[in-house]
């Protein structure tokens, strides 16, 4: 029969192999997905998988890196796309409650926004410039009996000017509309609008005036909810702290206000809009905690609308009471981060949700002890280095590290993925250090952190050693007084009475 030693259970590391004197001369190699191609080949296809329903599960434990190195292949994907369309919802003249939402050209949102304030600045400015002329002053008095003349005698006024100023916005943007037909009919019934209400620009009472007038061009403004003009390429986010109105979006309260016109000025976009042509990472855990936000996402995978609302649930108050925007068609992929019990979990409790996600991406616990994972993990050192700023690693300091990562995954042949543990590890070590990091450094971070987390234990075996003193010396005073020589305490357990060969004769 073989006894094990401790070597034989140890990983043996020769530091000429590794082929560096230290993980300063590894600065800039990239750092792959390290004993994970089978993960990165399964993300890289699913996020290139454009058609709908290929949203991706991504399985594995906190701390292997499965969010860090997904989240880079969304960037990679990402940029090989452009950016998504900007939106805009507007004033519905047909339906006050049910604004209309509008697509334009990416980064082209904040022209139309730009184009309409300046709208409104110069309607204000040019009508109550004409009403206050004298000829239309005489003109208003003989005809102030007679109000179909007067209204004609409004609009012949102001029609030119209003002729003049749609077509200045319109000639800014109407090229970039995704809708031309929707924003030209929109543009119509402003205009029908404006001339059926100028009578509110002859008000008397200055306040009254201005307050109607308020009313009624805040109907012509633009809420611009998805601007993507600094967006060079489509989305690639994440929200691993979701709650409903953050990942889909609200209708920002009033208060004590009453309604108005303007209600879907304060329509706000969340995360899942601003994800509109990319992916979007999120967590199973924070999604089924709250069953607000899985329905709706579950809602949401299943049509492909968004429909913003204020959520009495989620946010405490009810919010602006009737107001429907119009639902939004989104192409968003959902990548989902899990730990393989929450994955088998969703799959007996939620199966049609889980139905959405065709694309499994496995992020094992470990990965084989061989020299090309060696000099990756060295490699990844490195990259770590650099990023927190730490003194780089001498490579008995990494050889280390790498016998570190065999322990944790307690196989002689494998290296545990828990690359947060070994983060936790360097940061410790550093503060060990004097300068370059070396292997006694890593040893006293290791045992730092023992004695940290390990008391009980220790207590514990201080205690056993303690009683296997005890009972030796009783044991001595024993055989002393019997006149034996020699106490056997070689099959001695904790728990067990003393043998003696000389005492079982």
């Amino acid at each position: 029969m073989h006894i094990l030693t401790p070597q034989d259970l140890t990983l043996t590391i020769n530091t000429a192999d590794l082929g560096f004197a230290d993980t300063s001369q590894l600065v800039g190699e990239k750092v792959g997905w390290i004993g994970q191609q089978q993960a990165e080949k399964a993300a890289r296809f699913g996020l290139s998988m454009r058609q709908p329903g290929y949203h991706l599960l991504v399985l594995g434990e906190g701390g292997s890196g499965r969010s860090s190195l997904v989240l880079q292949a969304m960037r990679d994907e990402a940029v090989r796309h452009p950016a998504a369309a900007d939106l805009i919802y507007v004033y519905n003249f047909m339906a006050a409650d049910k604004p209309l939402a509008l697509r334009l050209g990416s980064g082209q949102g904040h022209k139309l926004r730009a184009g309409m304030d300046e709208f409104i600045r110069n309607m204000v400015h040019g009508i109550t410039q004409k009403f206050t002329e004298e000829a239309f002053r005489q003109q208003y008095e003989a005809l102030k009996h007679d109000e179909k003349a007067l209204a004609k005698l409004r609009q012949d006024c102001v029609m030119p000017l209003l002729a003049q100023e749609l077509e200045s916005v319109a000639g800014r943007v109407t090229v970039h509309v995704l809708d031309t037909k929707r924003f030209s009919a929109h543009l119509a019934a402003l205009r029908q609008d404006l001339l059926e209400n100028l009578e509110i620009f002859t008000l008397s009472h200055a306040s009254e005036a201005e307050e109607a007038i308020e009313s009624l061009l805040g109907r012509y403004r633009v809420n611009l909810v998805l601007d993507n003009r600094d967006m060079q390429c489509a989305a690639a986010l994440q929200d691993d702290d979701p709650s409903f109105r953050s990942l889909f979006g609200s209708i920002e309260s009033q208060g004590d206000s009453a309604a108005s016109s303007a209600d879907f000025m304060r329509i706000r976009a969340g995360k899942l809009l601003q994800a509109d042509g990319g992916v979007l990472m999120l967590y199973l855990r924070d999604i089924l905690r709250d069953h607000h936000i899985s329905e709706k996402l579950h809602r949401f995978l299943r049509n492909g609308h968004l429909q913003i609302e204020e959520s009495a649930a989620s946010s405490g108050h009810t919010g602006t009471i009737g107001l429907e925007p119009e639902a939004i068609a989104l192409q968003v992929k959902i990548v989902l981060i899990t730990t393989r019990d929450e994955y088998y979990e969703l799959h007996e409790t939620e199966a049609e949700f889980a139905s959405y996600f065709r694309i499994k991406v496995d992020f094992p616990d470990s990965f084989a002890a061989v020299s090309e994972n060696y000099r990756a993990v060295a490699v990844w050192v490195a990259n770590q280095c650099e990023q927190l700023s730490l003194p780089h690693f001498a490579v008995e300091a990494v050889a280390e590290l790498l016998i570190h990562m065999q322990r944790e995954a307690e196989d002689r042949t494998r290296l545990s993925t828990r690359f947060a543990s070994l983060q936790a590890l360097m940061l410790e070590s550093a503060a060990h250090s004097h300068g370059l990091v070396q292997a006694a450094d890593v040893h006293s971070a290791l045992l730092a952190s023992r004695e940290r987390h390990h008391f009980p234990e220790m207590q514990l075996q201080d205690s056993i050693a303690d009683g296997e003193l005890m009972i030796r010396l009783q044991g001595r005073q024993i055989g002393q007084i019997n006149g034996l020589s020699h106490i056997d305490l070689g099959d001695y357990s904790f728990g067990s009475p003393v043998r003696s060969t000389s005492m079982a004769k």
